[in-house]
């Protein structure tokens, strides 16, 4: 049984720094950006708080080289860090969702196997599964580069308007799908 003190939700992109959208999807007007606030503001904490689980937020800074810094500030004993994205392709068809871990992390591999299993549950989409990064990969300063174990989660290609769509609508479920990842880690 792993024991969580806390929570740190981390915002995706943007921040302060309007430049920096993340994914986007000209088409639709989305920014990866604002769709992950919305899901963390209006799904994700909801369904944080209803299982009873302790969080805080981290927003990243106009710089991106603060993010681990950002939450090794907040950082207690047993707490757990969990970033939303959204990924984009030059294919429109390509879809899935994809889960990142540290390298060697025991605890943010098993984390982020837990939550993948539950986020194919919920959206059915393709389960491009586990990646393990380091702290030189594309978001591996924020999950190689914190004290807790942190995953990164690519829930959808918002490249791909059929995922979009159907993530869109999806999105307590989805939240639903972290929390139930979180408590079996915690189980």
């Amino acid at each position: 049984m792993a024991t969580i003190n806390k929570v740190i939700l981390v915002y995706a992109h943007g921040g302060t720094n309007p430049n920096d959208p993340g994914a986007t999807n000209v088409k639709l007007n989305v920014t990866e950006r604002d769709f992950i606030k919305t899901f963390i503001d209006k799904f994700l904490i909801p369904a944080v708080k209803t299982a009873g689980l302790k969080y805080t937020t981290v927003q990243q800074k106009p710089n991106w080289y603060s993010i681990d810094d950002l939450v090794n500030t907040v950082y207690e004993r047993n707490d757990i860090a969990i970033s939303c994205h959204l990924n984009a392709a030059a294919d429109p068809k390509a879809t899935g969702t994809e889960t990142l871990h540290a390298v060697g992390s025991k605890n943010g591999e098993k984390l982020a196997r837990l939550i993948q299993t539950e986020l194919v549950k919920a959206t059915g989409l393709k389960d491009r599964g586990l990646k393990a990064i380091s702290k030189e990969d594309r978001g591996g300063r924020l999950v190689a580069g914190t004290k807790p174990p942190c995953i990164l989660t690519e829930l959808f290609f918002l490249s791909n308007e059929k995922d979009y769509e159907k993530c869109l609508a999806k999105q307590a479920e989805m939240a639903k799908a972290i929390v139930d990842g979180i408590l079996a880690f915690k189980a």
